[in-house]
């Protein structure tokens, strides 16, 4: 037993969380661990060496001691810190323990300045001891994590740093070194040259860029406005009022912009300004993030770009300039005096109101000539002076035109909670996000596509979250890495891109906003990203430590007024107090920027919540409780090393999964069955009870969702694991399976006659055996292998008592493929449609608890509603049918439901509808090799072309069906020579046509099927009629016409009988 350190209670050894009072017991994970994206800065030396040889070992001390801490104050002011100094060397970090989002270019600036630094101490150097020094420099940026060095930890530790040592130390002296992703961080600030790939050791090959300089002002990714602005009509509306008021009246107006980063506040005051400049001055500057004397730097942009100032401008040129502007206004001297002294350009000691009046001066000079509109960006980094100044401009004011329109994020008003309160010409509006379809018209208008490859588009979408520079850059992160390549005039996905990767650019802003919050706000949305977007308080609470759980719903609410989590709506999460993350990426940037063992601790410690608080009535929680374990052991397994608690987390994990997935499995949601059982098989041990049943499980969903070359593998490997394991039970099952997959995928390795003799000795086999679970599957074969022979009535007994079995012993997995073969032995065989529809309808009330089944059955009802004319009934019955399998993602079952609406529609003469439903099928199955279902579907397809007069197509897939149908199949053996025989007599090959059609006719005549036999006497009769043998289709007409009426196919015999009285 372990003791806690906070309470004293006594814990399990293997726990790692008090389970008392929360507090962590583990030793292994550091206190103050996280991981951050950060950038490196290795800047050394140059030829060190020949400096002491030239100097006095004091007076080197003295230089290097000089150089050093210069470059510890250029690295601290712009918001770094050094790692450490290693002789004449340094290793300075931008990212920690304050994130910045613009850390990466903090650091390539930082840089440059200590170029520029040692450049003026070897001016000195030069002149007092004749030499000079030279540095090199690497900067990276990458994920590290971070310690805390007053513990003894490693401050920061990650690949990044290798890589910056060894871009240094391939840098020419002089050189600054940019790796690849610090330079997409940077790309729109700085001017590099381009020296491809180099080979850097220990690490390989990696692209590298040369820095040549670098802006003091723009940012290092520069946002679109070349695409269409998206939405934002109430705004733009509510912009223009503001503007035409601001003219009509005269007065001054205060329009802010509050939005988090990446919500479109820039795009929306483009558009805006397009539209105004031509009946006004725009005159437009940005608050900086950090630096020295940036209190009134969007002033001085603004002013500069007023007056026409450049940075070549001597001071008396520029004092010029504003006083030119100045030209008239009362006290123009000394107003252009304070103007100069506020952006910079001289000294002074004029009183802080004094500058503000001047300032407001200044611009309402510009106002009386033309209205002005003053754009202020990013004002959350303003310097209190600044936002003095915004306020005085819009409360003194008069009688000229000028519209302060500012951007912020809504952390302006946690500095200013007043901000435009009070004001009667104040306005504050909040962007929201985007709706998908609008992010969707977003991404296609970035890209000038009208479509994206498939599934693409709503990936991009789901991951931006309704953020447009998320999307922007999500897409030219796509096409920089070559992921999204243009063929032409269409997009191409080079991979797989159902996982899109964040972007660092916005991995950092989100850090970055992260970053501002307090520590006890942060270990809340911590904890809360753990559960996942969606989580209530009680979750949160239970992750938190006895002492600080009354804080949660207080810094749960704070969280929600800074716009990172809201409410979450009652068809989100029916729990009380829950909340929901305003967007995944947030979520992603909370929970990715924990240490791996304080994420494993709290899954795992959520897991066992769960479970307490289900007891055991678990049921559907199963999936979740699973997930936690399986990421606790994920998490734990990449740290290392392996011991007993993680492979005991594994096993318990596999064991949620599987039975979560035999769930899915039974309910038919093949796609959520496929995912839970494959991860379950991974983490079980091979000797676990449960392996081999989920594996089989597994195999199933596999061939139901048409992915039979994995399952071929996994059954071969099954049967093999099954009787090593001497189960006989699942080795039948496995072998039963192997069959029914070789008959469907191999026409000529099997036969039905081989599957039928193979299959009535299993049948006795099991039957002796008891094994009742097996039994239901075999009938269910056989019942197929009947069905091929012809006949219907064998096939309804051998189904029904699978069905029966099936249902007894609670195989759901065959309950409803035997469903099916009673439906289509109703559909088929000599049962009445009346009859057939009374039985199908009870059938499927019978089986309502099995959604599938359910589905399967109202296919044929449907098709048997067509057959009887009550079509409008049929499309409806199929179309639920469809709705139940798209919802749970049952692949083969939808490409018979296409084939079944195809069928109804050729009934009803929709022969469009009709082609285009049975090509789907078609292409299904024969995607799939499906020996099976492929032939029949081209068959069927074939008949349609016929009848719309595309014989050569018909001919075509009259061969396919010839070449790839099994023999004994009668269905498709006699539908290929149906489809042949019409397009061949279509094209005056009587001979070759007739003897077809009779060749069909005598393998269908000594069959119970009904409907089949009619449709031949049918087609024999279309066959005559296209040769110019009219009287002689009269015969089989009449015969057809009596065998849909006693059916009572109504459909079929109106059609026989229209043709019949067309020769007459």
């Amino acid at each position: 037993m372990q003791e806690c350190s906070s309470c004293r209670a006594k814990n399990p050894d293997r726990a790692q969380y008090c389970n008392a009072c929360g507090v962590a017991l583990s030793t292994i994970h550091p206190e103050g661990e996280s991981r951050r994206l950060v950038t490196v800065v290795f800047c050394d030396l140059v030829g060190s060496t020949a400096l002491t040889e030239r100097l006095d070992p004091e007076s080197v001390r003295a230089v290097l001691a000089r150089h050093l801490e210069a470059i510890r104050t250029i690295v601290e002011r712009h918001g770094g810190i050094i790692e450490k100094f290693v002789g004449d060397a340094a290793l300075a970090v931008f990212g920690v323990p304050q994130v910045h989002e613009d850390d990466a270019l903090r650091a390539v600036r930082a840089a440059t300045e200590m170029r520029k630094s040692l450049a003026q101490l070897n001016e000195e150097l030069a002149r007092d001891r004749g030499l000079t020094l030279e540095t090199r420099t690497g900067i990276a940026s990458g994920e590290v994590v971070s310690g805390d060095p007053s513990a003894g930890h490693a401050f920061v530790t990650g690949s990044v740093m290798n890589l910056a040592a060894r871009l240094e130390q391939s840098a020419d002296p002089g050189q600054i070194l940019l790796a690849d992703e610090t330079y997409k961080l940077v790309r729109d600030a700085v001017a590099v040259e381009e020296m491809g790939s180099l080979s850097l050791k220990g690490i390989g090959p990696v692209a590298v860029r040369r820095l040549v300089s670098v802006s003091s002002s723009a940012s290092g990714h520069a946002r679109r406005f070349d695409s269409p602005l998206v939405d934002r009509e109430r705004e733009r509306i509510l912009l223009q009022q503001t503007f035409d008021r601001v003219v009509a009246d005269r007065r001054c107006q205060l329009f802010t912009v509050l939005g988090p980063p990446g919500i479109g506040k820039s795009r929306l005051v483009e558009e805006f300004r397009r539209t105004v400049e031509a009946r006004s001055l725009v005159l437009q500057g940005r608050c900086l993030s950090y630096g020295e004397g940036i209190t009134f730097w969007p002033v001085a942009e603004v002013v500069g770009q007023a007056a026409g100032l450049t940075e070549a401008d001597p001071q008396e040129i520029a004092r010029a300039r504003i006083a030119a502007v100045l030209a008239g206004v009362d006290q123009a001297q000394l107003v252009a005096d304070r103007v100069v002294e506020a952006i910079g350009l001289s000294t002074g000691s004029a009183a802080p109101d004094e500058t503000l009046w001047a300032i407001r001066l200044f611009f309402e000079a510009q106002a009386a000539r033309r209205p002005l509109v003053l754009v202020f960006d990013d004002i959350h980094w303003g310097e209190s002076k600044f936002l003095e100044l915004i306020e005085h401009i819009a409360d003194w004011s008069r009688d000229v035109p000028i519209m302060l329109l500012c951007l912020a994020r809504p952390e302006l008003l946690e500095a200013r909670p007043g901000w435009g309160g009070g004001m009667v010409n104040a306005t504050t509006i909040l962007l929201d996000t985007l709706q998908p379809e609008e992010t969707d018209t977003l991404v296609l208008n970035l890209l000038r596509a009208t479509e994206l490859p498939p599934g693409l588009s709503g990936k991009i979408v789901e991951t931006a979250g309704g953020y447009p520079l998320f999307a922007e850059e999500i897409v030219s992160m796509l096409i920089d890495d070559k992921l999204l390549v243009r063929e032409g005039d269409t997009w191409v996905a080079a991979r797989d891109l159902s996982e899109i990767s964040l972007p660092q650019t916005i991995a950092g802003l989100l850090a970055a906003r992260l970053g501002r919050l307090s520590s006890e706000e942060r270990t809340v949305l911590e904890r809360a990203s753990v559960i996942g977007r969606d989580f209530s308080a009680a979750e949160v609470s239970a992750l938190t430590v006895a002492a600080e759980r009354s804080h949660v719903q207080e810094l749960l609410r704070s969280l929600m007024r800074k716009e990172l989590i809201r409410p979450a709506r009652s068809s989100e999460r029916s729990v009380p107090d829950a909340y929901r993350f305003r967007h995944l990426l947030i979520r992603d940037a909370a929970y990715h920027q924990m240490a791996k063992m304080t994420r494993a601790g709290l899954h795992e410690r959520y897991a066992g919540w769960l479970v307490e608080r289900r007891g055991r009535r678990i049921d559907e929680g199963e999936e979740i409780i699973g997930y936690h374990l399986e990421e606790a052991h994920r998490l734990l397994r990449d740290v290392g090393p392996i011991g007993t608690h993680v492979s005991e987390l594994g096993r318990t994990a596999g064991e949620y999964l599987a039975t979560s997935g035999r769930r899915a499995f039974e309910r038919g949601d093949l796609p959520a069955a496929t995912n839970l059982l494959r991860r379950a098989a991974d983490l079980l041990p091979k000797d676990h009870p449960a392996h081999l049943e989920t594996l089989a499980n597994l195999q199933d969903c596999m061939f139901m969702s048409g992915s039979i070359e994995e399952a071929t593998v996994l059954l071969d490997d099954l049967i093999e694991r099954a009787s090593h394991a001497e189960d006989e039970e699942l080795r039948s099952r496995a072998e039963l399976d192997r069959l029914w997959l070789e008959f469907t995928t191999s026409p000529l390795g099997s036969t039905v006659q081989r599957l039928g003799e193979t299959l009535e000795a299993v049948v006795t086999k099991l039957e002796q055996r008891g094994d009742e679970r097996n039994l239901a599957t075999a009938l269910e074969l056989l019942a197929t292998v009947q069905w091929c022979s012809g006949d219907s009535g064998a096939m309804l007994l051998q189904s029904e008592r699978s069905l029966a079995l099936a249902r007894k012993v609670g195989n759901r997995r065959t309950v409803a493929g035997a469903a099916s073969y009673v439906a289509t032995a109703l559909l088929a065989g000599e049962t009445s449609c009346s009859l057939a529809l009374a039985r199908l309808q009870a059938l499927m009330r019978e089986i309502g608890d099995d959604p599938v089944a359910a589905a399967a059955v109202g296919l044929h009802l449907g098709q048997l509603l067509g057959m009887v004319g009550r079509f409008e009934e049929a499309s409806a019955r199929v179309a639920a049918s469809r709705d139940v399998f798209t919802g749970l993602g049952q692949r083969r079952w939808l490409a018979d439901t296409a084939s079944k609406s195809g069928l109804i529609a050729r009934l009803e003469g929709r022969f469009d509808d009709a082609r285009r439903e049975l090509e789907q099928s078609y292409l299904y199955y024969r995607e799939r090799h499906d020996a099976a279902n492929a032939p029949t579907s081209a068959c069927d397809l074939g008949k349609v072309l016929c009848d719309v007069g595309e014989y050569q197509e018909a001919l075509v897939l009259s061969k396919y069906a010839e070449s790839k149908a099994v023999s004994h199949d009668l269905e498709p053996q006699v539908g290929w020579r149906c489809v042949r025989a019409r397009a061949l007599a279509a094209h005056g090959s009587p001979a070759g046509s007739e003897a077809l059609a009779r060749e069909a006719l005598g393998l269908v005549k000594s069959t119970d099927f009904v409907n089949l036999h009619a449709d031949v006497l049918v087609d024999l009769a279309e066959v005559l009629i296209a040769v110019d043998r009219k009287p002689e289709a009269a015969e089989p007409l009449t015969e057809a016409m009596g065998l849909y009426g006693r059916k009572g196919n109504v459909v079929g015999a109106r059609h026989a009988a229209s043709i019949d009285a067309r020769i007459a």
